[in-house]
């Protein structure tokens, strides 16, 4: 995900299949270069949600 001003990156959102039934969950990151070094900004339930949540972090 890039900053929409500056198309800095600012976290990876990944969609993730979880539950007996596989529904989609949506984690995100921030998008530090060192993976060792991200950090989890949380789950949703949409890549909507994910993105909007990720944008009022930063």
């Amino acid at each position: 995900m890039l900053h929409p001003l500056d198309g800095a990156r600012l976290a990876v959102v990944r969609l993730l299949l979880r539950g007996p039934r596989r529904e989609p969950h949506y984690r995100a990151v921030t998008a530090h270069p060192d993976r060792a070094q991200r950090r989890l900004l949380g789950y949703w339930s949409s890549v909507d949600e994910a993105h909007e949540a990720a944008l009022t972090l930063f």
